[in-house]
């Protein structure tokens, strides 16, 4: 069956568990295929420049706290080239970033934990960095909390938990 294929495919190349995809898979074809349209939607980008965009997703899953949602942030963005040492800044919790690369983890972090300052970070956002970047930093960000939730909603709360990221 390729849904189960893909799914298999996608755990070795990331190197987690995406039962709960499986789960999503036994909907049926139609719900699977909308969750690979989700796949897409979530990792959009045109205007956001590659780092800033990684950060605000780290901020946003890191306000998350699901370990094994992280380290698939940090090994996508690895596989990007977005340099270790913006990863460690964030996964740090962000106060080594100056400049756009804090304001963009910040964003991110405030738009997932629903911190107050959220719309003035992204007020920020668009003067420095424009409309577009605002929005696709806001996508990224909105998209990772997607799978903390569903992977808690289905029971798979035990694997968010915390993990290491040594190899950074």
């Amino acid at each position: 069956m390729i849904r189960a294929a893909l799914i298999g495919a996608a755990e070795r190349r990331i190197g987690e568990d995406m039962g709960w995809a499986r789960d999503v898979s036994a909907l049926g074809r139609t719900a699977f295929w909308r969750l690979i349209g989700f796949f897409r939607f979530a990792n959009f980008r045109r205007a956001a420049p590659r780092d800033l965009l990684t950060l605000a997703r780290l901020g946003a899953v890191m306000a998350e706290d699901c370990g094994p949602c992280t380290r698939i942030v940090v090994k996508a963005a690895r596989a990007e080239g977005v340099p270790a040492g913006l990863l460690r800044a964030g996964l740090g919790g962000g106060g080594g970033l100056t400049g756009d690369a804090g304001l963009a983890y910040r964003f991110g972090r405030a738009l997932s934990a629903g911190g107050p300052d959220a719309a003035e970070l992204g007020d920020a956002v668009e003067a420095r960095l424009g409309r577009r970047v605002r929005t696709e930093l806001a996508m990224g960000a909105a998209a990772v909390r997607f799978y903390p939730a569903l992977k808690r909603g289905l029971g798979y709360a035990q694997t968010c938990s915390t993990t290491r990221f040594d190899d950074l």
